[in-house]
C-alpha cells in the first residue's frame, strides 16, 4: 500500500473541506466530553458510537466526495439506518477480545486491534447493502482482510506521529486538523484495501416454481371410414345386329 499516496488522496478529499472536518471533530469532541461528564458509566459505549459515526462519515466523503451538511446527521450516523444493533455488537465484542488478549501481553493485544480495525467500516458497507450483519461477522472478515496488512497499517499510523505531535503544539488546537487528516486516511486506506467486496448484498435464491402439471392430451379423432365405392354398373349386353329385310332384295332383284 502506497502510503504517501493515501494521505495525498486523504488531502485532496479534503480540500475546500476542512473547516466542516474541523467543526464536525470539534463539536464530537465536546459531546463526546459533556456525555462522559454527565454520564460516566455508560460514556464509553455512546462515545465510541458517536465516533463510530464520523468514521461512518468521512467514508461517505471518501467514496462519494459530498460532505454531510447538517453535523448532527454527520455524527450520529452510526444511530441510524439500522446500523445501531450491529455497531454495538462489534464494538463490544472488539473490545472484549482486545482486552482478553491485552492481558495476556501488550504485543497480542496490539495485534488484534489492528486486525479487528476495519470491523466498523464492513459494517457500514454490509448494512447499507441490505445485508444481515451477526455478532461476529464483521470482526471474521475484518480478521480475514487484514492477513498480511497489519504490519503495512500499524506503520501507516507511525507515520502520523509528526503531524501528532505538530498539531499538539498550539495547546493542541492543531490536532482539530491533524485527526479528521488521520481519519479520513484511514478511510482510504480501507476502501483501497477492500473496495467494494462488502458492499454487494448475496442475492437470495428464488424459489422455483412448481412444474406446471401437463395438459391431458386431447384425443386422437377417429378417422372417418373410407368410402365405400359403389359396385361397377353392369355393362349393357351388345344389341345384336339387325337382321336385313331380305324380301326388299330379293324384289329389287
Amino acid at each position: 500500500m502506497n502510503r504517501p499516496k493515501l494521505r495525498a488522496d486523504a488531502r485532496t478529499v479534503l480540500r475546500g473541506k476542512w473547516g466542516w472536518a474541523v467543526l464536525l471533530t470539534l463539536l464530537s469532541g465536546v459531546i463526546c466530553g459533556a456525555i462522559a461528564w454527565l454520564l460516566a458509566g455508560v460514556s464509553v459505549l455512546i462515545t465510541s458510537i458517536i465516533t463510530v459515526g464520523v468514521d461512518f462519515t468521512l467514508l461517505e466523503l471518501v467514496d462519494t466526495g459530498r460532505k454531510e451538511s447538517n453535523y448532527f446527521t454527520a455524527m450520529f450516523s452510526a444511530f441510524t439506518k439500522g446500523r445501531l444493533l450491529p455497531v454495538f455488537l462489534t464494538w463490544l465484542l472488539s473490545s472484549i477480545f482486545t482486552t482478553l488478549w491485552a492481558i495476556l501481553l501488550i504485543v497480542p493485544g496490539l495485534i488484534k486491534s489492528l486486525a479487528y480495525s476495519q470491523s466498523q467500516y464492513i459494517v457500514k458497507d454490509m448494512v447499507d447493502s441490505g445485508q444481515n450483519v451477526t455478532a461476529t461477522e464483521a470482526i471474521t472478515k475484518s480478521r480475514e482482510l487484514m492477513n498480511g496488512h497489519k504490519w503495512e497499517l500499524f506503520v501507516l499510523q507511525l507515520s502520523f506521529i509528526g503531524w501528532a505531535l505538530l498539531g499538539c503544539i498550539p495547546v493542541g488546537i492543531g490536532l482539530l486538523w491533524v485527526i479528521p487528516y488521520i481519519r479520513t486516511t484511514n478511510a482510504e486506506y480501507y476502501r483501497h484495501l477492500a473496495g467494494d467486496k462488502f458492499k454487494h448484498a448475496v442475492k437470495s435464491k428464488q424459489p422455483t416454481q412448481p412444474a406446471q402439471p401437463s395438459q391431458p392430451s386431447q384425443p386422437t379423432q377417429l378417422t372417418q371410414p373410407a368410402q365405400l365405392t359403389q359396385p361397377a354398373q353392369p355393362t349393357e349386353p351388345a344389341t345384336s345386329a339387325q337382321p336385313t329385310d331380305t324380301t326388299k332384295t330379293e324384289t329389287s332383284n
